[in-house]
């Protein structure tokens, strides 16, 4: 039988084996006893296998000798020295102790699936698919290099820290050359075998989709297909196996993928799912398919169970939770209908030290008009910005102090510039257009990439993937990041602040914008979510190298936005200007340099290349009725476009597009979002 680790006794262990040092004891089976260990030259944790040394079973009595323990050990090293895998634990070293042969594995923090499904129950269908996706694609990485693992289990499965499963235990693994002696004593896990463990004793690949394929349906029903209290029910069950595709349509499964895992089940291995190579392709292309052309209650189904999923692995980082508890409560303490005090929520930016310490100094800059130091708590701070300006203050702060540290400090935080700087710019045309609330614009502005941002902090393995699409395929972003994380960047950031409780209208200006030109939005909330789009993407042109690229990029701009927005040069400059300006005086309270800052860096040549800004750029940052005042050309003759709406129309080109200055695809851009 299978070597199925059970909890350890209180006995004694070695000190060390080899030049490890032991922790604990994790666990034993039949074949030795896994250690916890210490590895002092790499300093780092390991998993260490240390076989007793006792006959395995075999041919004749079912027992062999020991030289044969130590020779499978050995074969089972050298087959998992084959594999490279995100999602297969890997082998580091092999060796003998005491004459025992022992392997050290790499440590995982975590839990099994058997012990995962046992405090979940079912799993839902897209997180189950999601799963078994990529084991199916770490099993197809062993197949390509002809080792099978003849073992799995949802005991033989690891679970980490961040919710990615990895193959464990290839104890009874073999090269697809070697075949399955028929002689020998059965070995595995009896519910997970498949019936040429008890017809033929011929295994091979297509032994491996069995056991994946059972497990996958034990995820979806929250129980094993297997039943049986006895081997001989669970061999009668398994030689009587007959899933039908019905039974898992019944369990939410669509059709085609229904067909597939009926397929990986079927009883006989030659008319099953060869290896896990096919079966990732068939993945694969169901996915291709369900992307392409995808009812809409089935993609949005499977949409909300991969976010479920996601969300699950960004709540096993130990400060996700604390942050999203802080957010929570602020969005819940200022909502429109809100009746809490000001020492409420000063009680809950006090939580935050950093978070109040800023706030503090953020109330005594030059950003809200200096107080020369005179407020010094928090609760007067609150008094004198105001709630819409201290959610505004908060959650951007604690957002932007959350996301530094990481892997890829310096790009997260480019990011993160770049995202509050179109807020910014979101804030003053709110301002400049009498629309919405500007503090409620900045925030719409600066988390309209949340999803982006979230993804590049919480999973750096997955962003790479992204980028290498991008490069090396030629896919666009959010074709890339769907392909790799099974959402949209959108989807991910919206499903993030529906959690943190943000406002409905927050949410809707996070929603996917396409690429085609945008409609002249009809009601507030819309205008909104095109200010915050327009932000953002203004934001991304402006750091474009000054080439023809940039060019072409702007004149799609223009046609872009044409339906919605017209401003002039000079209003477009006095608005990246405000921004920048406004910028800087945050900078300290957020503990960044601007002159240190790619971004920064870049929107300040771009305006310096701007006939508009070189007129005479303002020492003072400008006042938002300053920009107010340039948003129209004066030459041009005003039309109607709402009712009481009063705006410029463009002016005719005055030069040939080739002598145009680098911006000049710009200068019909400006607010119409005001509804009269």
């Amino acid at each position: 039988m299978s070597e199925v680790l059970e909890a350890p006794a209180e006995t004694a262990f070695p000190v060390g084996i080899g030049r490890f040092q032991i922790i604990e004891q994790l666990g034993s089976g039949l074949q030795g006893t896994v250690y916890k260990g210490y590895d002092p030259h790499l300093d780092r944790l390991v998993a260490i296998k240390l076989l007793d040394g006792s006959p395995m079973p075999g041919p004749a009595d079912g027992r062999v000798s020991e030289g044969r323990a130590s020779r499978h050990a050995l074969e089972e090293g050298r087959n998992l020295g084959r594999l490279k895998h995100t999602n297969v634990i890997p082998v580091y070293e092999a060796g003998l102790h005491q004459g025992c042969p022992f392997l050290v594995f790499e440590y995982v923090e975590g839990t099994t699936l058997q012990n995962y499904l046992r405090q979940h129950g079912r799993l839902s269908v897209g997180t189950a698919t999601v799963l078994m996706s990529q084991l199916v694609s770490g099993l197809a990485h062993a197949h390509q290099q002809e080792v099978l693992h003849l073992d799995l289990s949802p005991g033989n499965i690891q679970i980490d820290i961040d919710g990615v499963p990895r193959i464990m235990d290839f104890g009874l693994s073999r090269v697809k050359s070697q075949q399955h002696e028929s002689g020998d004593a059965l070995v595995g896990t009896p519910r997970y075998m498949t019936p040429e463990h008890f017809a033929t004793g011929r295994l091979g690949a297509a032994t491996d989709v069995f056991a994946l394929a059972l497990i996958w349906y034990e995820a979806l029903a929250g129980q094993p297909a297997i039943q049986g209290s006895s081997t001989a029910e669970i061999e009668a069950a398994i030689l009587g196996i007959a899933i039908e595709p019905p039974a898992l349509e019944a369990l939410g499964v669509d059709q085609w993928l229904a067909t597939i895992v009926c397929k990986a089940l079927h009883r006989d291995p030659t008319k099953r799912i060869q290896d896990a190579c096919a079966f990732k392709d068939l993945l694969d292309r169901h996915v291709a398919a369900r992307r392409s052309a995808p009812p809409a209650a089935t993609a949005q189904a499977a949409n909300h169970s991969t976010v479920e999923f996601l969300l699950r692995r960004m709540a096993r980082k130990q400060d996700f939770p604390a942050l999203s508890n802080n957010l929570v409560i602020i969005n819940r303490l200022t909502a429109d209908d809100s009746t809490a005090a000001g020492d409420e929520l000063a009680k809950v930016v006090l939580r935050d030290y950093a978070v109040s310490n800023k706030l503090l100094k953020l109330a005594n800059s030059a950003y809200f008009g200096s107080n020369g130091g005179s407020i010094t708590k928090v609760s007067d701070a609150i008094s004198r910005l105001g709630f819409d300006r201290v959610r505004m203050a908060c959650t951007s702060l604690m957002y932007f102090s959350h996301t530094q540290g990481g892997e890829g400090t310096a790009e997260l935080q480019e990011l993160q510039i770049s995202a509050f700087m179109s807020g910014l710019i979101a804030r003053h045309l709110a301002f400049a257009a009498h629309v919405g609330d500007p503090e409620e614009a900045f925030i719409c502005g600066m988390f309209r990439n949340l999803g982006r941002t979230l993804a590049r902090y919480y999973f750096p393995e997955d962003c790479r993937a992204i980028c290498e699409l991008v490069e090396a395929n030629g896919f666009t972003e959010a074709r890339a990041f769907r392909e790799t994380l099974g959402v949209g960047a959108d989807e991910l950031g919206m499903a993030v602040a529906r959690t943190w409780k943000f406002p409905d209208l927050f949410v809707h200006c996070m929603g996917a914008a396409g690429e085609a030109p945008l409609a002249k939005p009809e009601n507030l909330s819309d205008r909104m979510r095109t200010m915050a789009i327009f932000a953002n993407e203004l934001c991304e042109l402006a750091v474009m190298p000054p080439t023809g690229n940039r060019r072409d990029a702007m004149m799609a701009f223009e046609v872009r936005y044409a339906a919605c927005l017209t401003i002039t040069d000079k209003g477009l400059c006095k608005l990246l200007g405000a921004a920048l300006d406004k910028f800087r005086l945050f900078a300290p309270v957020l503990g960044v340099d601007p002159a240190r800052s790619k971004f920064v860096k870049a929107m300040s040549a771009w305006l310096a290349d701007e006939p508009a800004h070189k007129h005479g750029k303002p020492d003072a940052a400008p006042d938002d009725d300053e920009v107010a005042e340039t948003t129209a050309p004066r030459a041009a003759a005003p039309v109607a476009l709402d009712e009481g709406s009063m705006v410029s129309a463009p002016e005719a080109p005055s030069a040939p597009e080739e002598a145009k200055p680098v911006a000049s695809g710009l200068s019909r851009i400006f607010s119409a979002f005001r509804r009269g």
